[in-house]
């Protein structure tokens, strides 16, 4: 499930969005390639603290991160694997992953072919994300749900 900070963990069916109905949606569209981009974790942990309240972190599950599994032209690129939490950039007012996404669509992370290819805009944002987050003593590791490259962008000049 997809949910807000505050929503109650134990209602999740009434407060959070499931996945699989996002990707369910998705897959109705007539598109040859669609990227989901998340800027969410899947840990159960946020900048306050755990969702689940009165519950300490080793009592929790690893979570079973649902990808699109029926669609194949579906690709999630998502803020964190199911270990870290997605953090916030605070200067920028938004999440670090996020900053860094926005950048590397708008030109950054192209290798000057002018065609940004998802690799190119994955290897930029996991560098930009890992470092930053470790310049802040936190782990964050942008994830891709598969290794597909096609281009997302074409800039012309």
């Amino acid at each position: 499930y997809l949910m807000p900070s505050d929503a109650n963990p134990y209602y999740i069916d009434k407060s959070g969005y499931a996945l699989e109905t996002l990707y369910e949606q998705l897959a109705l569209i007539d598109a040859k390639h669609i990227v989901v981009f998340l800027d969410a974790c899947f840990s159960g942990k946020s900048e306050s603290g755990s969702l689940f309240p009165n519950t300490s972190a080793g009592t929790l599950m690893m979570p079973n991160i649902p990808y699109p599994k029926a669609d194949k032209k579906i690709t999630v690129f998502s803020a964190t694997d199911s270990q870290s939490v997605a953090t916030w950039l605070k200067p920028a007012g938004q999440g670090l992953f996020t900053h860094f996404l926005a950048k590397g669509l708008s030109g950054e992370a192209d290798d000057g072919d002018h065609a940004l290819s998802l690799k190119e805009l994955y290897d930029y944002v996991y560098s930009k994300v890992t470092r930053v987050a470790a310049l802040q003593a936190k782990t964050q590791s942008p994830s891709l749900s598969k290794r597909t490259d096609f281009n997302l962008v074409r800039y012309e000049f």
